[in-house]
């Protein structure tokens, strides 16, 4: 990111002046030289901005960045494990405390601003993707347009659509997408629907990671919109299922057991 601390800061301010009534943040934690006692004063100076909604990302370093050579040469120190996992901790504990509501691993609003654009990805709702490198998502085909300026310039003077590939999603791997990006959400996922809309029994499909998961303490079921650590998550009628804190903590070890 090319602006400064104090520039976010206006610009939140300047969007409140300008009559904006629904204002969110993004953060990225875990950067290099990060401590925790920076982390936490950045979420705080956040919330006092008053948003409606927080976004906090770990910061993933990819392959080929030059942050990604600096960390890989020594230059750099990398993420710490410890200490994302201490941020991330408090992150959920300091915004719930503060009248946020935690809808999705890495979101977190005030009630009544869910970000409906995300949600519809991550209920696996279609959207139409237009501008260079686009992704739509239409009648169970996902498609991508090209991402050369050039070419995509020319199909659009040929009124052609500048798409570069697609696919169309087997019934296995809608019912997969399903069940994973569902579980990104801490409301988790109705097995019942779930299974009826697909016509499988998404426990018996998925039996041997469910229940591998389930004894790790990664997931749980659970029969109403309870908090973590129910004592109800083994009784009888539970019909849906999501990650426990600690899941959600490692949200990608659950997620590639399911790949």
């Amino acid at each position: 990111r090319l602006h400064t601390a104090e520039e976010a800061e206006k610009a939140g301010s300047l969007a409140k002046e300008a009559g904006f009534k629904n204002i969110g943040i993004d953060l990225i934690y875990g950067i290099p030289g990060q401590s925790v006692n920076s982390g936490i004063k950045t979420l705080e100076k956040a919330v006092q901005l008053e948003p409606d909604h927080i976004s906090t990302y770990e910061l993933t370093v990819e392959s080929g960045t030059l942050l990604y050579d600096h960390i890989e040469k020594g230059r750099l120190q990398g993420p710490e494990e410890e200490k994302i996992i201490e941020m991330y901790n408090h992150t959920i504990d300091f915004l719930t405390a503060k009248g946020f509501v935690h809808y999705e691993i890495s979101n977190f609003s005030m009630p009544g601003y869910f970000c409906r654009h995300n949600l519809n990805y991550w209920d696996r709702g279609e959207y139409y993707g237009a501008g260079l490198g686009a992704h739509s998502f239409i009648n169970g085909k996902r498609s991508y347009n090209t991402g050369d300026l050039e070419h995509y310039i020319q199909s659009l003077s040929k009124n052609e659509l500048p798409v570069e590939g697609s696919e169309v999603i087997t019934a296995d791997k809608a019912l997969l997408e399903t069940f994973f990006l569902g579980l990104r959400k801490t409301e988790g996922i109705n097995l019942e629907k779930l299974s009826a809309s697909y016509g499988e029994d998404i426990q018996k499909v998925y039996e041997k990671q469910i229940r591998e998961l389930q004894r790790a303490g990664l997931i749980e079921t659970y029969s109403s919109s309870r908090g973590f650590g129910t004592s109800r998550v083994t009784s009888s009628g539970n019909n849906r299922m999501r990650l426990t804190r600690q899941g959600i903590l490692l949200s990608n070890e659950v997620f590639i057991r399911f790949m």
